[in-house]
């Protein structure tokens, strides 16, 4: 089952702002959102605001590739936003793997810098190394994996991150 988070709810006039719906039923919805935002983690999706244009999945962690079968996701400009720890980053890898416009949202050394206190040691690094990521992207992967961090994206502030939402 897939989240769905209707962040412009003109998109698809009568569902709910967030459901739970089947792979298939979700390449159905007959919406064409400029932009999709995957997102590691539910709370995120749960919290979102209204974005113009904007739908929002849960990415299911490592099957989301098989969000890229989505044609009016893969038709848009997707943003993903995923933890910030080795996971994260493999997880990012492989959607790009299949959707190579795929862009990413705080999942640079810059916010890893900037919110390094709130991160927790990361337990079980991910081994996979990645050839999909951008230079910004690689840098903060080798910080984490250098250090051992774990920067769950829900730790960061919201505020934070709404300004940044804003400005995709």
């Amino acid at each position: 089952m897939c989240e769905v988070a209707v962040c412009d709810r003109a998109l698809l006039a009568g569902a709910p702002r967030i459901f739970a719906t089947s792979l298939d039923e979700l390449a159905a919805l007959p919406v064409t959102p400029a932009r999709t935002l995957i997102l590691e983690n539910k709370e995120g999706l749960h919290a979102l605001p209204e974005l113009p244009a904007t739908v929002a999945v849960h990415g299911g962690g490592y099957a989301v590739h098989e969000l890229a079968d989505v044609p009016w996701l893969a038709a848009s400009d997707v943003v993903y936003w995923g933890d910030l720890d080795t996971h994260g980053f493999a997880i990012l890898d492989r959607l790009r793997g299949r959707l190579p416009h795929v862009r990413s949202l705080l999942m640079d050394r810059g916010t890893v810098e900037r919110w390094r206190d709130l991160a927790v040691p990361e337990a079980s690094p991910a081994p996979h190394t990645p050839a999909h990521l951008t230079g910004p992207e690689r840098d903060a992967l080798a910080v984490v994996r250098t250090e051992g961090l774990r920067l769950e994206q829900e730790r960061i502030p919201w505020p934070y991150v709404v300004a940044h939402l804003e400005a995709l």
